[in-house]
């Protein structure tokens, strides 16, 4: 069978009669070929979808934070991932250099400390502990077999 490929000159946009592109978001083997024969040194943007860049997955985050669900545990994961993400991305750059992360790390616990008093987290520091609550006990003392000691 025979395929059509057009090529739109101004927006550099490629489309073929076999409508995979358009179904199925896959530039086809026949545009493919095109552009090899038009000796092309990147595959034009066109042909790249938005779902497969690095920015994909922050979009996707981002609007699943701001919908809201019935169900309040699926919202806090949701918004616990998204924001694992910023962090991890935060964190490449800020541990370049140590005026950097010593900056950002003092904001992020500052930030950290604000909310957990926002939401009462935080335990009141005029909490006594005693011996007993901080204290170290004994491990428990567990048979295993091939130890060599008869108990």
């Amino acid at each position: 069978m025979n395929w059509q490929v057009y090529k739109e000159p101004i927006s550099n946009r490629f489309s073929c009669t076999c409508m995979q592109m358009e179904s199925f978001g896959i530039p086809y083997v026949h545009i493919l070929v095109v552009c090899v024969r038009l000796d092309l040194v990147e595959i034009p943007e066109s042909l790249v979808l938005r779902r497969w860049s690095k920015a994909a997955k922050m979009e996707i985050h981002n609007k699943c934070v701001d919908q809201h669900t019935a169900d309040r545990s699926v919202t806090y994961r949701t918004r616990l991932g998204a924001l694992s993400q910023l962090c991890k991305r935060l964190g490449r750059v800020a541990c370049m250099s140590d005026d950097d992360f010593k900056l950002y790390s003092k904001k992020l616990l500052s930030d950290a400390v604000f909310l957990e008093i926002k939401y009462d987290l935080r335990p009141s520091t005029n909490v006594i502990t005693t011996a007993k609550d901080s204290g170290v006990k004994d491990p428990i003392r567990v048979r295993t077999k091939g130890t060599g000691r008869m108990s």
